[in-house]
């Protein structure tokens, strides 16, 4: 019994080993930057990333074109919850006194003499983003789909949140790709 499942896992992992990988679809991709915007933009890996998520998401897609074209530089605004933990002044409870003498107390002892409040806030936080459209278009031309999108500027730094926005916007198009396909 053992050695059947020894045999049936090695089976498996070779099957797994030699499956081919998810081929590309044949969309072409083109990312495009207006000269205002073109060192805020990493062209290059945004369509490598993109053909990535076209491979994940859209691996069976029919012929098509995804244009991407950042053209100004805006800002985003947006509402970021927050909490806000104040400690006010509150006079307390007296608590009565247990001394056998209590005209030799200094004072009346209090309880809850602090009192903790916690209230939920916004913050309003600005930040510069580069904005453009991306456009699906099938073999014959015809616009499928155009919406404007927005990323962070690319310091070329590696830094991660404008790569998840990167691979968040490749992710969205790639899909847009795919549920396209299946109207």
């Amino acid at each position: 019994m053992k050695e059947l499942r020894t045999v049936l896992l090695a089976v498996i992992l070779a099957a797994c080993a030699t499956s081919p990988p998810s081929t590309a679809p044949p969309v072409h991709v083109v990312v495009s930057a207006d000269e205002d915007v073109r060192l805020m933009v990493n062209t290059e890996k945004l369509k490598e990333v993109t053909e990535a998520a076209l491979r994940k998401y859209a691996s069976e897609a029919g012929e098509a074109t995804v244009t991407i074209r950042f053209n100004s530089l805006g800002v985003a605004k947006e509402l970021t919850p927050g909490l806000t933990i104040m400690s006010m002044p509150y006079p307390g409870q007296n608590v009565p006194i247990v001394s056998s003498q209590p005209w030799n107390e200094p004072s009346q002892p209090t309880v809850g003499a602090r009192n903790t409040v916690f209230m939920p806030t916004r913050t309003r936080t600005e930040h510069p983003v580069v904005k453009g459209t991306y456009t699906i278009t099938d073999a014959s031309g015809t616009v499928l789909e155009q919406k404007s999108i927005a990323i962070p500027p690319d310091d070329r730094d590696g830094y991660s949140d404008r790569m998840d926005a990167q691979r968040a916007l490749a992710a969205d198009v790639a899909k847009r790709v795919a549920a396209l396909r299946k109207r």
